[in-house]
């Protein structure tokens, strides 16, 4: 027998009816596959707005924890909490990126580019945990431009009117949404463990809302360039520390209650994770 679609079924035992098969394709109004539906739901683009402010949140806070690490210490943890700060505001820029996914050329597949990232050199054990931290931001970085790469180009192939590109890009999208999430709860996780870590040791310093000082740590003699070695070594693009060191040089200012960097890595983990439960849903 046919089913919705065309296809055909299987014959069922004697005497019973035939199985019919899935169709192949969803009929669209008046006939014919249907085109995708768009990419994201209101509530999954406020879910990725909820997240995208989190991690801004977090790398402002992490700006601020890198500035007093660098007045109170000669050593690496200055670097970290650069690092930290970096990855958490490029993933706060993807973020909301994804939240507006305009449309983009679509006829081309989306690639994903990997990351090396390699654990920042320390020998702090304060600091060992604040690694994952660096390496879990840049993993994410990748499937958050994968997706961002396929709803961009989703969007644009249903403007088009391109079926078989709207279903390609909407399946590449489906499946970075979903990693999306787990990565979103693991570097939260990482963040979290950081945060325990720190708590007590001599880099749990003091952060005050409006503390400043970005700006002055980033252009202080040789800073930029152990800054750009360690996002090299981190797995980021030179193109990706211009721009992160153009928003230091914002001098931005951290702007929540006066806490502690381990209660600030706790407090950011436990709201990103629930960003990632909202959109697991």
């Amino acid at each position: 027998m046919s089913n919705g679609s065309g296809g055909s079924g299987l014959p069922g035992p004697e005497g019973n009816p035939d199985l019919e098969q899935p169709p192949a394709f969803k009929e669209g109004i008046g006939g014919g596959p249907a085109m995708p539906a768009g990419g994201l739901s209101v509530e999954q683009k406020e879910g990725y707005d909820e997240a995208s402010d989190g991690a801004n949140y977090l790398a402002a806070g992490s700006a601020a924890i890198a500035v007093l690490a660098g007045a109170a210490s000669s050593g690496g943890g200055a670097l970290v909490f650069g690092l930290i700060s970096a990855g958490s505001w490029w993933l706060s820029q993807q973020l909301s990126d994804i939240a507006e996914d305009p449309p983009r050329p679509h006829e081309h597949l989306v690639t994903f580019r990997g990351r090396l990232c390699r654990l920042p050199a320390t020998d702090e054990p304060a600091l060992l945990a604040s690694g994952i931290v660096v390496q879990r931001a840049a993993f994410a970085l990748v499937t958050a431009r994968g997706l961002l790469d396929s709803l961009e180009r989703l969007a644009s192939a249903r403007l088009a009117g391109d079926l078989d590109w709207a279903v390609t890009h909407y399946g590449v999208a489906s499946q970075c949404h979903q990693a999306l999430v787990v990565d979103v709860a693991t570097f939260a996780s990482a963040l979290y463990a950081a945060g325990r870590a720190i708590a007590g040791s001599p880099y749990d310093l003091p952060v005050k809302a409006a503390g400043g000082g970005v700006r002055a740590w980033i252009e202080s003699p040789g800073m930029e360039a152990r800054v750009l070695k360690a996002m090299h070594t981190a797995g980021y693009s030179h193109a990706e520390f211009d721009k992160v060191v153009a928003w230091w040089k914002t001098d931005p200012r951290y702007s929540g209650p006066e806490t502690t960097c381990g209660r600030l890595f706790m407090a950011s983990a436990n709201a990103l994770y629930t960003s990632a439960q909202r959109l697991a849903l």
